[in-house]
């Protein structure tokens, strides 16, 4: 769509009906009462949630997760891991299980967000559903239940972001 040219002579565009998870490249050109500048790009942006890919992990990281009666087993010494080909039934206003096996360790802590209103971003405001710490001890069950906010049915993703220091802030994007 057309942008309206601010007071800063930035145009703001909008690009509508684009697809969730998908890579796009946009190139652009100035035009001036018709003095052209030549085109830029390109330039990518994702229609996605952010990746938080952390640089390590400590000893083994995590070894598996339970949500509700579902169990997810970790490929190993990995920092970051996809299961969002599983769906997972948590009932409202009920305790959603969660148990996160650590094979680290240290202490980590530990955010868990579950995107309800499904704009691809994790909200720490109305969103993040857990926050706790894990012990040192190798290897240790978290116990990180929560209760399940009452919300419209539907599937929501959910992610769960650790780290032995720089999350005591919740950031789902952590990539330290």
């Amino acid at each position: 769509q057309d942008g309206a040219d601010s007071a800063s002579g930035t145009a703001v565009y909008y690009a509508i009906g684009l697809s969730a998870f998908t890579t796009y490249y946009v190139y652009y050109q100035a035009d001036c009462s018709g003095d052209t500048s030549t085109w830029v790009g390109p330039f990518s942006f994702y229609t996605g949630y952010c990746e938080s890919m952390p640089s390590s992990n400590d000893g083994q990281g995590i070894g598996s997760i339970i949500l509700g009666s579902t169990t997810f087993n970790s490929a190993g010494d990995v920092t970051y891991e996809d299961f969002t080909g599983t769906t997972v039934d948590l009932s409202e206003l009920v305790t959603a299980n969660l148990q996160i096996a650590f094979a680290t360790g240290y202490t980590y802590d530990t955010n868990v967000w579950i995107d309800f209103n499904n704009d691809l971003v994790f909200d720490n405001a109305t969103e993040l559903v857990y926050q706790g710490t894990s012990t040192n001890a190798n290897p240790t069950i978290l116990d990180a239940s929560f209760v399940m906010p009452a919300t419209p049915l539907g599937v929501y993703r959910m992610r769960i972001g650790t780290a032995d220091f720089g999350q005591s802030t919740p950031d789902p994007c952590f990539e330290g």
